[in-house]
């Protein structure tokens, strides 16, 4: 008689957006006792539906589980409150035991590399001055305090793991150590590609015409790979990561996220040595 496979137990890896969880999802992929989604980002509980329809679209991701006893995802959209509502409740009435893993960055930083994510997709026209007026989320996701006290709502704080994506850059095994420790399983694997910073790049291109207009008719799969890259490559290039903004809106920003930043010191349980302007 065929042995039976224990249920999984999954846990999440709920963000930042632009603050390391591709690398992380990559890193923990190639865990013998974790089972990846095949989706990075399926975003199943961004928005309401039922809950039937929610667990059976969940469980359905993870069809190709062999024997791991963990699954999980990496959604960001979970943590863009109040923009995406309502999300810890949904994944409570589906995995009320679930766990959270949660990648922090400089919260500066990551606003002005979503800021360049959105030129660099053609969805962001304006200068950063403006955008981050129109578009509240640029600083809302760096607001940490903010989406953590979604989840601490609906989930003890012990079911929440926060990490900081500066320190992963620096040590990439050790936030897999942490992660590993969190789950119970072997912490002593090391991933192959744990000197890999995925989606890290310091020059973008500006999202051309062609560009634009292709990802509008939702055509962009569709077209050879080398034509592909040729539209790319006509892009304009953006600010670079490290020329950053002007540093009196840079200043502005700080104050605009500074007390947020302080309150999510306080869960988190110390301050960062590598968020200068918050140290």
């Amino acid at each position: 008689m065929a042995a039976v496979t224990p249920e999984p137990r999954y846990f999440f890896i709920i963000g930042a957006m632009k603050a390391g969880t591709t690398s992380l999802y990559k890193y923990l992929a190639g865990h013998p006792e974790l089972y990846a989604s095949p989706r990075k980002e399926p975003r199943i509980f961004r928005d309401p539906g039922t809950t039937e329809d929610q667990r059976r679209a969940f469980l359905s991701l993870f069809d190709g589980r062999s024997h791991q006893p963990w699954c999980f995802e990496a959604s960001t959209a979970y943590t863009k409150y109040p923009r995406i509502c309502g999300v810890p409740q949904r994944l409570r009435a589906v995995v009320p035991d679930a766990r959270f893993v949660y990648l922090v960055r400089n919260p500066v930083e990551r606003a002005w590399s979503h800021y360049v994510h959105n030129l660099a997709q053609g969805r962001e026209p304006r200068p950063f001055s403006e955008a981050i007026v129109e578009r509240p989320q640029y600083l809302n996701i760096s607001r940490y305090h903010l989406q953590l006290q979604q989840y601490l709502r609906v989930f003890p704080r012990e079911q929440i793991l926060v990490q900081v994506f500066e320190e992963m850059t620096r040590d990439p095994l050790a936030t897999v150590r942490a992660v590993c420790d969190f789950l119970g399983v072997d912490g002593s694997y090391e991933p192959p590609t744990a000197r890999v910073a995925y989606n890290a790049s310091e020059t973008k291109l500006r999202a051309s015409r062609p560009l634009q207009m292709v990802r509008a008719l939702g055509i962009e799969d569709a077209i050879p790979g080398k034509l592909r890259q040729w539209i790319k490559s006509q892009g304009s290039p953006l600010p670079t990561k490290k020329a950053g903004f002007p540093v009196e809106l840079r200043a502005e920003v700080v104050e605009s996220l500074r007390a947020d930043t302080e309150a999510f010191f306080t869960v988190f349980g110390r301050r960062i040595a590598g968020w200068p302007e918050f140290a």
